[in-house]
């Protein structure tokens, strides 16, 4: 809990990846790979309770021995590729009959994200106010280095503004007032989602197998 607010922790990992099958069952550093977000969510100060939302046997079975709770199957027209993770959520948290309190988004393909980067967006959103929080990364280049090309393929400046840090969301934690989920069903809105800055190295997303690769060596580093 967070100011006696209570803290759901929900993993959303269904069975039927296409472009790297099986990625959250893989064995990361000896381990399924969605264990390593198990394990930074229950080493987590904040989260009451964590629990798995899938559709695959393999996956539940790989959670379960990992220490989360994994009370219910997702249904199968709610694991589609077509299915939106809000959609996904909403029935968890139907599920789980909780209305109330902070949702935390945890997605196994960011299995290097720590205990530390969920507790600090959590407290993040907490202590600022904000309908959500999301974790976002420092782009490697600015607005000044982006460049469009033309129906030629020229290149192309699209705008003069200078230098201007980026960042972008990513999607290793999304912290969201579950009142205000569940009547948006949004993650993160421009001007109402608190941003709080993680490293890029526990930030990765796994969706390929050179994500993949980059997961494994740093990892190893």
């Amino acid at each position: 809990m967070i100011d006696g607010k209570f803290v759901v922790g929900i993993i959303l990992a269904r069975g039927g990846s296409k472009r790297l099958p099986g990625k959250n069952i893989l064995l990361l550093g000896g381990k399924p790979m969605v264990a390593w977000t198990i394990e930074a969510g229950l080493a987590s100060k904040s989260i009451d309770r964590l629990i798995l939302s899938s559709d695959d046997d393999g996956i539940m079975d790989a959670a379960k021995t990992a220490g989360c709770e994994v009370p219910f199957r997702r249904p199968s027209e709610l694991s589609q590729d077509e299915t939106t993770s809000a959609d996904a959520v909403v029935h968890a948290l139907d599920q789980l009959r909780v209305d109330e309190g902070y949702l935390v988004l945890l997605q196994p393909t960011s299995p290097l994200r720590t205990a530390a980067d969920i507790d600090g967006c959590i407290d993040e959103c907490h202590k600022s106010g904000a309908v959500s929080c999301a974790t976002v990364s420092k782009l490697d280049c600015s607005t000044e280095w982006l460049v469009t090309l033309d129906e030629k393929g020229m290149i192309q400046k699209p705008f003069e503004v200078g230098h201007v840090q980026m960042y972008r969301p990513n999607g290793s934690v999304y912290v969201v007032d579950i009142k205000w989920f569940i009547e948006n069903r949004e993650f993160w809105v421009e001007g109402l989602t608190k941003a709080f800055e993680t490293p890029p190295e526990t930030a990765i997303d796994v969706d390929t197998i050179e994500d993949f690769k980059l997961a494994q060596y740093f990892l190893s580093q």
